[in-house]
């Protein structure tokens, strides 16, 4: 939506774009984000690189001490960089055979259903492409590697070993917690459940690979029915900062 708004308005000021587009805030400075990580939009100042890579807490701190501080309202134009001229089937191609390897890469398993909750990805269909002529390369493999999900599936070779490997494993009540912001938050698309937002002030806690518990600003809410002496481990599992452990010479 953002990156057509840039395409139909030309450079555009961050209130042009919130007009045009009728997001909020915080969801257009997400979506200016992630267009300039793909290296699909820039800004006619360093200071609007500056503030995409500035964290909440430091704007926050910002905004406190300067009484109505805007970051996104003062860096200037943001604007689409232009494509350069090139044979421009196959660029599209190598493209799009990046992603797909990215993708593998972060994944191991590939599916329609499993992309949904990325951004700025080429079309299913050009990815389909890639990946078929990946397997009959030999560089992956497709197939039904996970139950529940229709169409397509495609994996590394060494994805399918580790499956393999972790199906065998006896359960060991494992506890593992993540920023929700993570790839690895599929809550509400690999697992049962209510997608919980990619938000980085939130946290999720997982055990056995299973979603149990989430933060919200300190505050946690277990997803299923959990013993009341269990309740204090998983908090503190979920709600621990490991900090690297100080040197004293």
């Amino acid at each position: 939506m953002v990156y057509a708004a840039l395409k139909t308005l030309g450079a555009s000021f961050f209130e042009e774009l919130l007009s045009e587009t009728g997001l909020l805030k915080s969801y257009l400075e997400e979506a200016l984000a992630e267009l300039a990580a793909w290296g699909l939009v820039t800004v006619d100042s360093f200071q609007g690189l500056r503030t995409l890579i500035t964290t909440q807490k430091v704007q926050h701190q910002r905004s406190k001490r300067y009484p109505g501080y805007d970051p996104f309202t003062a860096v200037g134009r943001w604007s689409i960089i232009r494509e350069t001229p090139g044979n421009g089937e196959a660029d599209r191609y190598q493209h799009c055979e990046y992603i797909a390897q990215v993708l593998l890469s972060r994944y191991g398993i590939v599916f329609r259903k499993l992309l949904e909750q990325e951004a700025v990805l080429p079309s299913w269909r050009d990815l389909l492409y890639v990946f078929r002529r990946m397997e009959a390369r030999g560089d992956l493999r497709g197939g039904r590697f996970v139950q529940g999900f229709s169409g397509e599936q495609f994996a590394l070779p060494e994805a399918l070993n580790s499956l393999r490997a972790i199906r065998k494993k006896p359960k060991t009540c494992d506890l593992i917690a993540i920023s929700a912001a993570d790839p690895l938050n599929l809550t509400g698309v690999i697992t049962p459940g209510q997608r919980i937002p990619t938000q980085a002030s939130q946290r999720i806690l997982y055990r056995d690979g299973k979603p149990i518990a989430v933060s919200v600003k300190g505050k946690v809410s277990f997803l299923e029915s959990i013993e009341a002496e269990e309740e204090w481990k998983l908090k503190n599992a979920l709600l621990r900062n490991r900090l690297p452990v100080k040197v004293v010479s």
